[in-house]
């Protein structure tokens, strides 16, 4: 079965152009092509249609392939670009491969050309495979950081020296204090009183184990209660903590009701068994 190519070939010789179109067609190749030799003609054509990869010459009279490639590369498109000509230098070539080129042929050696064709494809193939994972990874990494910057709790990391690589919107109003401040220096300067605090021992721990932590403590830098949970990374620490403050009075309240009518059950307690006492009399 044929297997389809679209080709830009940079070429003034209609011959030539013929004769890398044979070549390819014998090779199993069902071609699209379209031959340009200006700088113009290769921008238009680059715009109107998709190409698998472009052909140039080296040398022709408005035109070169080394320009050929500076056109490629402004155009922004990921193609393979193979020079094929009858008279290129081995300075040249060089020169030519280090500019971006994939590869040059003699035109005496046109059987090198299918090999070439088909090996360029291949690795166009996996950059693009490569570009669109960088590319999903890129947008999933955005989507995470939107998240932690719409989050209603603090998000922060540490690196392994403890100095604060990012930092969310909320974890630095909770501080009040900027990105600036925090990004970069250490955790332990930025809050010395932190340090021996169950802070120090549960961050520490985290990453000593590797094992997350969960703990109820009130912030030696804000003074509140904060929940907070740590998770060991490759590269050091996350932690999530948001204050807790309401919760904390709340129970506290709690408590003090349930002591209260723990007091006020006792006291009925006893009235009821004086009561009796009496009763007996």
């Amino acid at each position: 079965m044929a297997k389809p190519l679209h080709i830009l070939i940079v070429e003034d010789s209609d011959d030539d152009t013929l004769l890398l179109v044979r070549e390819l067609r014998r090779a199993g190749y069902e071609t699209v092509h379209e031959r340009v030799e200006t700088a113009e003609a290769m921008k238009a054509a680059l715009k109107q249609q998709e190409w698998d990869l472009v052909i140039s010459d080296h040398m022709m009279p408005k035109f070169s392939g080394i320009a050929a490639l500076q056109v490629l590369q402004m155009s922004g498109q990921d193609l393979p670009f193979i020079i094929v000509s009858g008279n290129i230098g081995e300075d040249i070539a060089v020169a030519a491969m280090k500019a971006g080129a994939h590869d040059y042929i003699i035109k005496g050696n046109i059987a090198r050309l299918v090999p070439a064709v088909e090996r360029e494809l291949r690795e166009a193939g996996e950059r693009r495979k490569r570009s669109l994972v960088e590319d999903q990874l890129r947008q999933s990494r955005q989507r995470l950081f939107e998240t932690l910057e719409k989050m209603n709790e603090g998000f922060f990391t540490l690196d392994r020296e403890w100095r604060f690589s990012y930092v969310n919107a909320e974890a630095a109003r909770l501080w009040q204090k900027s990105r600036a401040a925090l990004l970069g220096n250490s955790l332990w300067d930025v809050a010395p009183s932190a340090a021996g605090s169950i802070f120090e021992q549960q961050y520490r721990r985290a990453v000593r184990e590797q094992v997350p932590v969960h703990f109820d403590a009130v912030s030696p830098l804000l003074g509140i209660w904060v929940e907070a949970r740590a998770y060991p990374a490759e590269d050091g620490l996350a932690v999530y903590f948001h204050d807790i403050t309401s919760r904390k009075q709340s129970e506290e309240q709690i408590a003090r009701l349930n002591r209260l009518y723990s007091v006020l059950s006792k006291v009925n307690e006893a009235i009821v068994r004086i009561n009796d006492t009496q009763n007996l009399y």
